[in-house]
């Protein structure tokens, strides 16, 4: 993180608000994605791959309450690190998402919340919000967002 990120963080974190950990080797797309989070008042830890988040999850304390993850990036796969994120984190809430649809991903571990790309921030923020609020390590079903009128992401 660079120091504005990391003074964002630390701002959104001192008035106890969730902790989301955005993995995304897109720059532009994780730029977009971490100012959607950071204006909805969340804590937003960024990493750039899989290794990058996982030792991110290792050295913070604290609860992370969700990952949003690219299911497709060099080294480590979304798939490969929610399966070590269940390991070291039970009970986080996981959101992946592509911009292939979820059937490509049919003999993954793609049981969690999936989010197709290109989508609104209005998407984004209602998915983030139905899997901040699923119980937690429950099973959700592969849905589509609506496409919203307004631009994608």
């Amino acid at each position: 993180m660079n120091a504005e990120q990391q003074q964002a963080f630390d701002q959104n974190l001192a008035r106890g608000f969730s902790v989301i950990l955005l993995v995304d080797d897109d720059p532009v797309i994780r730029n977009l994605l971490l100012v959607v989070l950071q204006r909805a008042c969340y804590a937003v830890l960024v990493a750039v791959d899989g290794q990058e988040a996982i030792k991110l999850s290792r050295a913070f304390e604290g609860e992370i309450a969700l990952m949003v993850t690219d299911m497709e990036m060099p080294h480590m796969g979304g798939d490969e690190l929610g399966e070590v994120m269940m390991r070291e984190r039970p009970g986080i809430r996981i959101l992946q998402m592509s911009g292939h649809e979820a059937e490509y991903f049919l003999g993954r571990n793609l049981t969690l919340a999936f989010l197709h790309k290109p989508f609104t921030p209005i998407a984004l923020l209602e998915k983030v919000c139905e899997v901040m609020t699923a119980p937690s390590g429950s099973i959700r079903v592969l849905t589509h967002p609506a496409q919203a009128k307004r631009g994608t992401l």
